[in-house]
């Protein structure tokens, strides 16, 4: 089973619902937590290999929030 990322099937701003931002509240706590892992790896605060994992969490949150905010329509 493969998805397809059609741009022709893509959601019109007034068709996507998320009234109280939640949805985006926790893309970008997602993304500030993974940044925060990186600054703290880089002033040896943690390891290297915590850095590389907030690295991937930073990186997950805004592909989400784009296929998301693109493809997905969010419940009503």
């Amino acid at each position: 089973m493969s998805i397809e990322l059609d741009p022709n099937n893509a959601i019109e701003e007034s068709e996507r619902s998320d009234p109280s931002g939640v949805f985006n509240k926790i893309i970008w706590a997602a993304w500030w937590f993974g940044t925060a892992l990186i600054v703290l790896s880089w002033l040896s605060f943690v390891s290297n290999t915590i850095g590389w994992i907030g690295f991937g969490i930073a990186c997950l949150s805004t592909l989400t929030s784009v296929i998301a905010g693109r493809y997905w329509r969010l419940p009503r």
